[in-house]
Protein backbone atom coordinates (compact mmCIF):
# COMPACT_ATOMS: atom_id res chain seq x y z
CA UNK A 1 0.00 0.00 0.00
CA UNK A 2 1.44 3.32 -0.72
CA UNK A 3 1.35 6.25 1.07
CA UNK A 4 -1.21 8.15 -1.11
CA UNK A 5 -3.37 5.66 -0.68
CA UNK A 6 -3.08 5.03 2.96
CA UNK A 7 -3.97 8.54 3.91
CA UNK A 8 -6.95 8.29 1.17
CA UNK A 9 -7.78 4.90 3.33
CA UNK A 10 -6.98 7.18 6.87
CA UNK A 11 -9.59 10.14 5.52
CA UNK A 12 -12.36 7.90 4.56
CA UNK A 13 -12.44 5.80 8.29
CA UNK A 14 -12.25 9.47 10.09
CA UNK A 15 -14.57 11.06 7.63
CA UNK A 16 -17.21 8.39 6.09
CA UNK A 17 -19.37 9.60 3.51
CA UNK A 18 -22.32 7.28 4.71
CA UNK A 19 -22.64 10.22 7.02
CA UNK A 20 -22.72 7.87 10.70
CA UNK A 21 -20.45 9.26 13.44
CA UNK A 22 -16.55 7.89 12.65
CA UNK A 23 -15.63 5.58 15.22
CA UNK A 24 -12.29 5.67 14.06
CA UNK A 25 -12.85 9.58 14.90
CA UNK A 26 -13.80 8.74 18.53
CA UNK A 27 -10.93 7.07 18.76
CA UNK A 28 -8.46 9.10 17.59
CA UNK A 29 -9.60 11.46 19.67
CA UNK A 30 -9.40 9.50 22.60
CA UNK A 31 -5.96 8.39 21.93
CA UNK A 32 -4.85 11.96 21.82
CA UNK A 33 -6.88 12.65 25.17
CA UNK A 34 -4.75 10.07 27.07
CA UNK A 35 -1.37 10.94 25.50
CA UNK A 36 -2.40 14.61 26.71
CA UNK A 37 -3.43 13.43 30.06
CA UNK A 38 -0.25 11.19 30.24
CA UNK A 39 2.16 14.25 29.46
CA UNK A 40 0.24 16.62 32.33
CA UNK A 41 2.53 14.30 35.59
CA UNK A 42 5.91 14.57 33.02
CA UNK A 43 5.28 18.48 33.16
CA UNK A 44 4.20 18.71 36.32
CA UNK A 45 6.99 17.21 38.44
CA UNK A 46 9.70 19.14 35.94
CA UNK A 47 8.68 22.05 37.28
CA UNK A 48 7.85 20.78 40.97
CA UNK A 49 11.55 19.69 40.71
CA UNK A 50 12.89 22.58 39.57
CA UNK A 51 11.45 24.82 41.93
CA UNK A 52 12.35 22.73 44.81
CA UNK A 53 15.75 22.43 43.48
CA UNK A 54 16.45 26.38 42.64
CA UNK A 55 14.64 27.03 46.22
CA UNK A 56 17.17 25.23 47.95
CA UNK A 57 20.09 26.23 46.40
CA UNK A 58 18.91 29.83 46.76
CA UNK A 59 19.11 29.03 50.75
CA UNK A 60 22.63 27.14 50.45
CA UNK A 61 24.09 30.14 48.69
CA UNK A 62 22.37 33.12 50.45
CA UNK A 63 22.24 31.77 54.02
CA UNK A 64 25.72 29.09 54.40
CA UNK A 65 28.25 29.31 51.40
CA UNK A 66 27.74 33.32 49.86
CA UNK A 67 28.78 33.44 46.10
CA UNK A 68 32.39 33.00 47.26
CA UNK A 69 34.21 32.05 50.46
CA UNK A 70 37.50 33.02 51.48
CA UNK A 71 38.98 30.68 54.44
CA UNK A 72 42.04 31.83 56.31
CA UNK A 73 43.81 31.47 60.11
CA UNK A 74 46.22 34.25 60.44
CA UNK A 75 43.33 36.79 61.40
CA UNK A 76 43.94 37.27 65.26
CA UNK A 77 40.85 39.74 66.24
CA UNK A 78 37.78 40.41 65.03
CA UNK A 79 38.97 43.89 63.90
CA UNK A 80 41.75 42.09 61.51
CA UNK A 81 39.10 40.13 60.43
CA UNK A 82 37.03 42.93 59.45
CA UNK A 83 39.54 44.77 57.95
CA UNK A 84 40.32 41.27 55.89
CA UNK A 85 37.21 41.27 54.57
CA UNK A 86 36.68 44.92 53.78
CA UNK A 87 40.00 44.36 51.10
CA UNK A 88 37.31 42.70 48.82
CA UNK A 89 34.79 44.77 48.58
CA UNK A 90 37.42 46.96 46.25
CA UNK A 91 37.52 44.14 43.65
CA UNK A 92 35.02 44.61 40.39
CA UNK A 93 31.67 42.66 41.08
CA UNK A 94 32.23 42.08 44.42
CA UNK A 95 28.92 43.78 46.08
CA UNK A 96 29.41 43.44 50.07
CA UNK A 97 31.94 41.40 52.47
CA UNK A 98 30.90 39.52 55.69
CA UNK A 99 33.59 38.26 58.61
CA UNK A 100 32.29 35.30 60.63
CA UNK A 101 33.84 32.78 62.75
CA UNK A 102 32.40 29.09 62.37
CA UNK A 103 33.42 25.99 64.45
CA UNK A 104 31.09 22.91 66.55
CA UNK A 105 30.18 23.29 70.15
CA UNK A 106 27.67 21.68 72.64
CA UNK A 107 24.78 23.88 73.61
CA UNK A 108 22.82 22.99 76.93
CA UNK A 109 20.19 23.72 78.47
CA UNK A 110 18.68 23.30 82.17
CA UNK A 111 17.67 19.67 80.82
CA UNK A 112 18.60 18.84 77.46
CA UNK A 113 21.79 19.24 75.13
CA UNK A 114 22.75 19.11 71.57
CA UNK A 115 25.74 19.36 69.36
CA UNK A 116 25.85 22.61 66.89
CA UNK A 117 27.39 24.47 64.47
CA UNK A 118 28.52 27.77 66.09
CA UNK A 119 28.43 31.24 63.23
CA UNK A 120 30.24 34.20 65.02
CA UNK A 121 28.62 36.98 62.99
CA UNK A 122 28.18 40.97 62.62
CA UNK A 123 25.26 42.02 64.98
CA UNK A 124 23.73 43.71 61.98
CA UNK A 125 24.01 40.84 60.13
CA UNK A 126 19.99 40.01 59.99
CA UNK A 127 18.99 43.63 59.24
CA UNK A 128 21.18 44.75 56.87
CA UNK A 129 22.44 41.26 54.62
CA UNK A 130 19.25 40.72 51.95
CA UNK A 131 19.53 36.92 51.85
CA UNK A 132 19.29 36.89 55.87
CA UNK A 133 16.90 39.08 55.86
CA UNK A 134 14.22 37.69 53.25
CA UNK A 135 15.00 34.09 53.35
CA UNK A 136 15.12 33.46 57.33
CA UNK A 137 11.21 33.90 59.11
CA UNK A 138 11.50 35.49 62.58
CA UNK A 139 9.42 32.74 64.75
CA UNK A 140 10.01 34.75 67.54
CA UNK A 141 12.05 37.71 68.96
CA UNK A 142 13.82 40.25 67.86
CA UNK A 143 16.87 40.74 65.87
CA UNK A 144 17.51 44.41 67.54
CA UNK A 145 18.62 42.87 70.98
CA UNK A 146 21.62 40.99 69.07
CA UNK A 147 24.25 41.49 70.94
CA UNK A 148 26.89 40.84 73.78
CA UNK A 149 26.16 37.07 75.13
CA UNK A 150 22.50 36.88 73.09
CA UNK A 151 22.21 34.29 70.65
CA UNK A 152 19.86 33.65 68.22
CA UNK A 153 19.23 30.37 67.21
CA UNK A 154 17.28 27.69 64.81
CA UNK A 155 13.91 26.91 65.44
CA UNK A 156 14.94 23.11 65.25
CA UNK A 157 17.48 23.40 68.32
CA UNK A 158 14.78 25.41 70.08
CA UNK A 159 12.63 22.58 70.12
CA UNK A 160 15.30 20.38 70.92
CA UNK A 161 16.80 22.19 74.15
CA UNK A 162 13.27 23.03 74.96
CA UNK A 163 13.46 27.04 74.79
CA UNK A 164 12.59 30.47 73.46
CA UNK A 165 13.01 34.12 73.96
CA UNK A 166 14.55 35.46 76.94
CA UNK A 167 15.71 31.74 78.24
CA UNK A 168 19.41 31.28 79.07
CA UNK A 169 21.59 28.48 78.21
CA UNK A 170 25.40 27.42 77.73
CA UNK A 171 27.91 27.08 74.75
CA UNK A 172 30.14 24.47 75.90
CA UNK A 173 33.70 24.97 73.13
CA UNK A 174 36.81 23.34 73.13
CA UNK A 175 40.02 25.83 73.51
CA UNK A 176 43.47 24.39 72.53
CA UNK A 177 46.07 24.82 75.23
CA UNK A 178 49.56 26.41 74.98
CA UNK A 179 50.92 22.47 75.62
CA UNK A 180 48.07 21.09 73.00
CA UNK A 181 45.80 19.99 74.87
CA UNK A 182 41.96 21.21 74.88
CA UNK A 183 40.57 22.86 77.66
CA UNK A 184 36.25 22.86 77.83
CA UNK A 185 35.31 26.51 78.08
CA UNK A 186 31.23 27.04 78.77
CA UNK A 187 29.68 30.49 78.10
CA UNK A 188 26.29 31.15 79.33
CA UNK A 189 23.69 33.18 76.22
CA UNK A 190 20.18 34.31 76.27
CA UNK A 191 18.04 33.53 73.60
CA UNK A 192 17.21 36.90 71.61
CA UNK A 193 15.19 35.69 68.76
CA UNK A 194 14.37 32.00 67.31
CA UNK A 195 14.43 31.88 63.49
CA UNK A 196 13.73 29.23 60.47
CA UNK A 197 15.12 29.55 56.76
CA UNK A 198 12.11 26.59 55.87
CA UNK A 199 14.53 23.99 55.09
CA UNK A 200 15.60 22.20 58.41
CA UNK A 201 18.17 20.21 56.78
CA UNK A 202 20.18 23.35 56.34
CA UNK A 203 20.10 25.46 59.33
CA UNK A 204 18.72 22.66 62.48
CA UNK A 205 22.07 23.20 64.31
CA UNK A 206 23.28 26.65 63.62
CA UNK A 207 23.58 28.94 66.62
CA UNK A 208 24.15 32.55 65.79
CA UNK A 209 26.73 34.52 68.04
CA UNK A 210 27.98 37.97 67.96
CA UNK A 211 31.98 38.12 65.97
CA UNK A 212 33.26 39.53 69.08
CA UNK A 213 32.30 37.03 71.42
CA UNK A 214 32.94 34.18 68.65
CA UNK A 215 36.54 35.10 68.56
CA UNK A 216 36.57 35.07 72.64
CA UNK A 217 35.31 31.43 72.81
CA UNK A 218 36.12 29.91 69.22
CA UNK A 219 39.87 31.97 68.31
CA UNK A 220 41.58 28.86 66.75
CA UNK A 221 38.43 28.13 65.09
CA UNK A 222 37.70 28.34 61.11
CA UNK A 223 37.59 32.33 60.01
CA UNK A 224 36.03 33.07 56.68
CA UNK A 225 35.34 35.99 55.01
CA UNK A 226 31.48 35.77 52.87
CA UNK A 227 31.57 37.81 49.37
CA UNK A 228 28.16 38.05 47.51
CA UNK A 229 28.80 39.43 43.82
CA UNK A 230 25.85 40.52 41.31
CA UNK A 231 24.73 37.03 40.47
CA UNK A 232 25.94 33.06 41.77
CA UNK A 233 25.15 32.14 38.16
CA UNK A 234 27.07 34.70 36.05
CA UNK A 235 30.32 33.36 34.30
CA UNK A 236 32.15 36.43 35.53
CA UNK A 237 31.66 34.99 39.16
CA UNK A 238 35.48 32.66 38.03
CA UNK A 239 36.78 36.40 37.41
CA UNK A 240 35.66 37.69 40.52
CA UNK A 241 37.21 34.56 41.97
CA UNK A 242 41.19 35.01 40.67
CA UNK A 243 40.58 38.72 41.19
CA UNK A 244 40.22 37.63 45.11
CA UNK A 245 42.64 35.14 45.27
CA UNK A 246 45.49 38.24 44.50
CA UNK A 247 44.16 39.42 47.88
CA UNK A 248 44.33 36.33 49.35
CA UNK A 249 47.58 35.18 48.53
CA UNK A 250 49.24 37.35 51.07
CA UNK A 251 47.12 36.53 53.74
CA UNK A 252 47.51 32.62 53.15
CA UNK A 253 43.77 32.69 52.46
CA UNK A 254 41.80 30.27 50.37
CA UNK A 255 38.99 31.31 47.53
CA UNK A 256 36.06 29.06 46.99
CA UNK A 257 33.17 29.55 44.89
CA UNK A 258 29.58 28.65 46.01
CA UNK A 259 29.27 25.41 43.57
CA UNK A 260 32.67 24.03 44.76
CA UNK A 261 31.89 24.29 48.56
CA UNK A 262 28.35 22.50 47.58
CA UNK A 263 29.51 20.51 44.67
CA UNK A 264 28.02 16.62 46.41
CA UNK A 265 24.83 18.26 47.23
CA UNK A 266 24.06 20.27 43.99
CA UNK A 267 24.96 16.66 42.11
CA UNK A 268 22.80 14.95 43.89
CA UNK A 269 19.87 17.44 43.26
CA UNK A 270 20.89 17.29 39.89
CA UNK A 271 20.59 13.47 39.74
CA UNK A 272 17.80 13.36 41.34
CA UNK A 273 15.83 15.71 39.08
CA UNK A 274 16.68 13.39 36.63
CA UNK A 275 15.48 9.70 37.72
CA UNK A 276 12.25 11.90 38.49
CA UNK A 277 12.17 12.52 34.49
CA UNK A 278 13.00 9.35 33.35
CA UNK A 279 10.71 7.67 35.58
CA UNK A 280 7.52 9.84 34.30
CA UNK A 281 8.87 9.32 30.87
CA UNK A 282 9.00 5.69 30.90
CA UNK A 283 5.22 6.14 32.75
CA UNK A 284 4.19 8.28 29.42
CA UNK A 285 6.39 5.41 27.07
CA UNK A 286 3.83 2.50 28.34
CA UNK A 287 0.71 4.82 27.73
CA UNK A 288 1.83 5.40 24.70
CA UNK A 289 2.20 2.00 23.37
CA UNK A 290 -1.02 1.00 25.28
CA UNK A 291 -2.49 3.58 23.01
CA UNK A 292 -1.02 1.84 19.99
CA UNK A 293 -2.17 -1.36 20.59
CA UNK A 294 -5.79 -0.29 21.39
CA UNK A 295 -6.02 1.30 18.11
Amino acid sequence: MTVKSSLLFTHRLLFPKTGKNSIAQKSLLASLLCIGISIVPLIVVFTVSNGMIYGMTERIIGLSSSHLEVVTRTSESADELRSFAKSFEGVNGVIASYPEVTGSALVASARYRSGALLRAIEKNMFIQNKDFKNMFTLIEGSYENFDSHSAIIGKHIADTLHIGTGDSFRIISAQQAENGNFIPKASAFKVCAVVSSGYQELDSLWVFIPLDIGFSIMAKNEKTVRIETEDAFSPNIVRIQNDCKEIAFSDFASVYRWDELNKTQYENFSSTKVMLVFVMLLIVLVACVNISSAL
